[in-house]
This record gives C-alpha cells, structure tokens and sequence, in this order.
C-alpha cells in the first residue's frame, strides 16, 4: 500500500499535501520492522552494472521492494516539505542507503541523487 501511494503522490502536489504524512508513518513503520542484510551476505547482495539485472538479495526485503527510484522521489521531497520531520526521514534513508539496492536505485537517478546530497549539506 504504502510504495503505491508513495508513487501517486510524487506526481499529484495536492495530494501530498493531504496524505504525505500518513504515507509517510506507514513508510517508516514498515521498514523500520524489516532487518537490515546480515553483514555476511553483503557481497552476493552488492549492485551490478546498470546495464544488468540485479539478482534477488532473499534475506533483505527491503532489496526487493519495487518503485526504489518513486520511493526516494517521495522521501526527498518529504524532507524539503517537512523540515520538521528531518530526523525521522534521515534514519529511514539510512537504513534504506545500508541495503546495496537502495544505492544503486539512487544511483540510477542523477536528479535524485543531487537531491539527497544537497540535503545531506543542509543537514
């Protein structure tokens, strides 16, 4: 539910200001209950080029979490919209910057990634 609304509300401003919040709770509600990968099994869960399909990473569900590139759209946006609200948002990308895919999705997104490191210098 959650990454569904996420992807609505990046593209729909009114919407956002309505229902971010809650979107928002359930977000950092749902991934603060998955388990970061064990340190172990970081290297079969280490990005791949681009141009490759990633392998599933099975022990971390947040690796195979779909929309990565709509969730870090929303949670940037989140963060510039409610200041406020900054260290929540912070330790949810933390968490979300530990698992390689998360990264690499960023990675994937200039616009997004210039967005998170613009934050990181305000912060």
């Amino acid at each position: 539910w959650c990454i569904e609304v996420c992807c609505v509300l990046v593209v729909d401003r009114q919407r956002f200001e309505r229902e971010s919040d809650a979107a928002f709770e359930k977000l950092f509600s749902a991934t603060a209950s998955m388990p970061l990968p064990p340190p172990e099994s970081t290297p079969s869960c280490m990005p791949l080029p681009m141009s490759q399909a990633p392998a599933p990473c099975l022990d971390s569900p947040l690796a195979e979490a779909p929309a990565k590139e709509k969730v870090w759209d929303f949670l940037l946006t989140y963060m510039e919209a409610r200041p406020h609200r900054q260290g929540m948002v912070a330790e949810l990308i933390a968490q979300l910057e530990a698992t390689p895919y998360w990264l690499q999705a960023l990675a994937s997104r200039p616009d997004l990634a210039r967005r998170r490191n613009h934050l990181a210098f305000l912060s």
